[in-house]
């Protein structure tokens, strides 16, 4: 079995293609099998930020039909596997029908354990590509603009009944004019399973194309990424060591396919 995640932010620059990349590599270095797929088809980042600017077979002309997209995913250097998009003009500027993605990116049912879905933040596409997906990891960071995007955009999906896995805080500075983590769970009424620090190293990593979870082992948001997927498997995790409980065992609990012991 597998389950698409949308990672949903609903204002751009708050971090959802770094994290869906970082995640992935937190997710594989625990022995997960997982594909970032680039959906946010009319500004693709995850091709960028890793390498893949020419690639013909790709998440857009999977779309159009031109192969499966399956035959898409491309096993990157640090070991992710990723499926970019289409970064040209004339890609860009195609749209596609909710339905039809949805049942294009079935082929990668059963290829991996999980698929990461990073996702536009305009209202409307998001809710496009949140229809092919099982949940949704919101992204936000620690401010008002953002917080209350985020707030709209758990509105809008909430007709698509979802399964709604937490809140991701991301690009925390840890400023006293910051809004703390309790205040940002009591607005937006959800837990929050990840605090991503603001990192140099993530910018550093983005310029040599590899997630930094995989770049440097000891920066603040690698461990911060590792916690994430570690709360994600449902164990404690302690760094430099790595989880050996089934992901699935947890997730189909998140995701009420099974109840907690």
């Amino acid at each position: 079995m597998t389950t698409f995640i949308a990672i949903v932010g609903a204002k751009g620059g708050v971090g959802k293609t770094t994290t869906a990349i970082n995640l992935a590599s937190a997710l594989t270095q625990f022995s997960r099998n997982t594909i970032v797929v680039d959906c946010h088809l009319q500004k693709p980042n995850v091709g960028l930020y890793l390498g893949y600017t020419h690639t013909p077979k790709n998440i857009t002309n999977a779309l159009k039909g031109k192969h499966k997209v399956s035959e898409a995913i491309y096993l990157h250097p640090s070991g992710i596997h990723v499926v970019p998009a289409d970064m040209a003009i004339d890609a860009i500027k195609h749209k596609f029908d909710k339905d039809h993605i949805a049942q294009t990116l079935t082929d990668l049912v059963y290829k991996s354990e999980i698929i990461l879905v990073d996702t536009p933040s305009d209202f409307t596409d998001m809710q496009t590509i949140v229809h092919a997906c099982d949940a949704v990891i919101y992204l936000t960071t620690p401010d008002l603009v953002s917080m209350t995007d985020t707030l709209k955009a758990m509105e809008l999906l909430k007709p698509q009944q979802k399964k709604t896995l937490g809140v991701v805080v991301a690009k925390n500075k840890g400023k006293s004019y910051e809004t703390e983590l309790i205040d940002i769970e009591s607005l937006l009424n959800m837990p929050i399973i990840g605090n991503i620090p603001y990192d140099d190293e993530i910018s550093r990593a983005q310029n040599q194309k590899y997630p930094v979870v995989y770049a440097n082992t000891d920066a603040a948001s690698t461990i911060a990424y590792k916690k994430l997927a570690a709360n994600l498997i449902g164990e404690p995790y302690e760094h430099g060591k790595e989880e050996n409980e089934s992901f699935w065992s947890y997730l189909f609990m998140r995701l009420g396919l099974r109840n907690p012991k």
